[in-house]
């Protein structure tokens, strides 16, 4: 390893001058209470296309305050504004829009396999770089080694970040395995923040959990008829993690298998996966789930299998033939996966706080 640092640090060297830079935002001149900037910073970053009016409606402040806000964000350069005729109301209507060169930076360390994420401020184009836990290097030499190679492969993708968030494991979390086989990531924080410093020069902007990445996505417009439910949230990636979210507040997070080999037998070491063994596998996993929390919607994410309409189908069938009240099953197959654009909307409702709360004296 002492090796492979020395020739890393003279690579990393070389990154500090690259064509990935912090967005630096202008200043303002406007000042708000901050109890709206909460409110303001809500509303936009739950949105799709926030107007003025939805802005006021959802927060309750007058169209001034939510006007000045407006203004405040544009002249930070994060945001700008496009103006568009509703054929309903026939009049022109402006929606805050963010600008698509500038990426978030979003960290993922809830399992052993790492990944980093660069997602564009409106969701719609994403990169990812995923590291494999090595069980021949240590804790620290494994995060080390993800956050440089992570840096040097996001940098030739992306020109612009404008704020980095951290998911990490939920304190709710439980597993079937063994407690000395867990992986804590929570024990090295501190290790972990000095990489981001290192390797991004700043701290993380936000930290969030799996579950509450997850809640916040689906209290956004993009699941809004979803909200009232009590929604079960999978994720299968090389480990398979679960959410229950009720009613937009999140209950628990779990592993609620030996991903292992769940993965080997029913993906084997590609994309492929044998819809028959995938079906069979989830059906007793929502059965189980459906036993002990009876969802009225299951969420199937990936990031990396592609999950066709047949398999849905199939799965439902099965889960209708086991059950008097089936949940209905979703097949998610927008990219990036649910929980990591959750943690974007989250980082982004953290920088309009950030940016409504700075002013110039």
């Amino acid at each position: 390893m002492a090796a492979y640092r020395k020739a890393q640090t003279k690579n990393v060297a070389k990154l500090r001058v690259s064509v990935m830079f912090r967005f630096s935002p202008n200043q303002h001149h406007y000042r708000f209470k901050k109890e709206n900037i909460e409110k303001i910073a809500s509303a936009i970053s739950q949105s799709t296309f926030p107007s003025h009016r939805l802005i006021s409606t959802q927060t309750g402040l007058s169209l001034t305050t939510v006007g000045n806000a407006v203004k405040a964000l544009r002249e930070t350069g994060i945001m700008y504004e496009n103006f568009t005729t509703l054929p309903d109301e026939q009049k022109t209507c402006g929606h805050l829009l963010f600008h698509e060169d500038i990426h978030h930076i979003v960290i993922d360390i809830t399992t052993p396999e790492f990944s980093m994420w660069t997602v564009n401020s409106k969701l719609s184009d994403s990169s990812v770089f995923r590291y494999i836990y090595n069980p021949n290097f240590s804790e620290k030499d494994n995060l080390r080694i993800f956050f440089e190679r992570g840096r040097a492969h996001l940098e030739t993708r992306v020109r612009y970040f404008c704020g980095i968030v951290l998911i990490t494991a939920d304190g709710s979390m439980f597993t079937k395995e063994r407690a000395s086989d867990l992986y804590r990531p929570d024990e090295y924080r501190p290790f972990i923040s000095d990489c981001i410093k290192t390797d991004f020069s700043q701290n993380a902007d936000c930290v969030v959990t799996f579950g509450k990445a997850s809640e916040y996505f689906i209290l956004s417009d993009n699941c809004r008829k979803y909200r009232n439910h009590r929604i079960y949230y999978i994720f299968i990636g090389k480990n398979i993690i679960s959410c229950c979210v009720d009613n937009g507040r999140h209950i628990f997070t779990c592993f609620p298998h030996d991903t292992t080999s769940f993965n080997n037998d029913v993906f084997g070491h590609g994309e492929s996966a044998d819809i028959r063994s995938v079906t069979d596998n989830l059906t007793s996993l929502i059965d189980h789930a459906d036993t002990v929390i009876a969802p009225d919607t299951v969420f199937i994410d990936s990031d990396q299998f592609v999950f066709d309409s047949a398999m849905g189908k199939q799965l439902q069938k099965n889960i209708d033939r086991i059950n008097n009240r089936a949940p209905r099953i979703i097949i998610y197959r927008s990219k990036p996966p649910l929980f990591i654009k959750g943690a974007s909307l989250l980082l982004r409702k953290k920088l309009i706080e950030n940016f409504l709360a700075s002013s110039s004296d």
